[in-house]
């Protein structure tokens, strides 16, 4: 998720918020090695460890961005109870507009792998309202959408807003462009997953996830696993078992410790 990928990076450019909070964060130790050691071990897929070294933050007394990384982790982890509060906690303690909307749509994807759909929407929509041009909102609303499956149109409307929004941002940054193509791949797949639910044909949901794969590559496995795993849910509504058991394989491999990974394995005992 580039939400995650955006706070690191906004962390590792020593955005602390004010003066006596990098203060403490010095005086604990903290150095920008400590977060870049985060970003390593979630990059790759090791969230338990990604989980010890961000203790740094609740050390420092930084309890306002350690709840958003130990609640983002603990999603990938299968502990969804536990990052729920942990993000509701982060809620409590930001008034920043952009802070709060990334932590709403981390608290929208824990309300949805609870099938808790309506509570998700909620949180999607509080994450809109408070950064409306947020290209990665728009596709966290098609995936509800689409995992109610009762509204294929909806999903596909806001799926193809994410893509348009998404290739009309300029990123400045090689952190900001990272994050931009993650978040573009993910859209890309999300779109062709409402593509196929919609009764479109195999040639558009060829050339989405053909566009996706690579620029997704292996920057962050959790976002690989995703990319592969919507392909694969792409397929499997087309009805092409073969090659969608071959995108859940591989977002089982990818991210065997991670969310994708786990309802990848699910997908394909699923469909046999």
């Amino acid at each position: 998720m580039g939400s995650f990928l955006r706070l690191l990076f906004r962390a590792l450019g020593s955005d602390f918020g004010n003066q006596e909070k990098r203060n403490r964060l010095e005086a604990s130790g903290f150095q920008r090695g400590a977060m870049e050691a985060v970003v390593e071990a979630y990059r790759r897929g090791d969230y338990d460890t990604a989980l010890e070294r961000s203790k740094v933050l609740r050390d420092a007394g930084d309890m306002a961005s350690y709840s958003f990384y130990r609640g983002s982790l603990l999603i990938q982890v299968g502990e969804e109870k536990e990052a729920e509060a942990w993000m509701r906690r982060r809620l409590e303690s930001i008034s920043d507009a952009r802070l709060r909307a990334l932590s709403y749509g981390e608290l929208g994807h824990v309300l949805m792998i609870q099938q808790r759909y309506d509570e998700a929407m909620e949180a999607f929509t509080a994450c809109l309202k408070l950064w409306p041009n947020r290209p990665s909102s728009y596709r966290n609303v098609a995936e509800c959408w689409l995992r109610q499956g009762d509204n294929a149109g909806e999903a596909l409307k806001w799926a193809m807003e994410a893509v348009e929004r998404q290739r009309a941002e300029q990123p400045e940054t090689e952190g900001a462009k990272l994050v931009h193509e993650i978040n573009l791949a993910e859209e890309l797949t999300t779109l062709a997953w409402a593509i196929a639910a919609n009764g479109g044909d195999a040639s558009e949901v060829n050339e989405l996830v053909a566009e996706a794969v690579p620029l997704a590559g292996e920057q962050a496995v959790e976002s690989t696993a995703m990319v592969h795993f919507q392909a694969g849910l792409a397929y499997a509504v087309l009805e092409d078992l073969e090659t969608s058991g071959a995108y859940f394989e591989e977002a089982a491999r990818v991210d065997p410790q991670g969310r994708w990974g786990r309802e990848a394995r699910a997908m394909m005992a699923e469909v046999g």
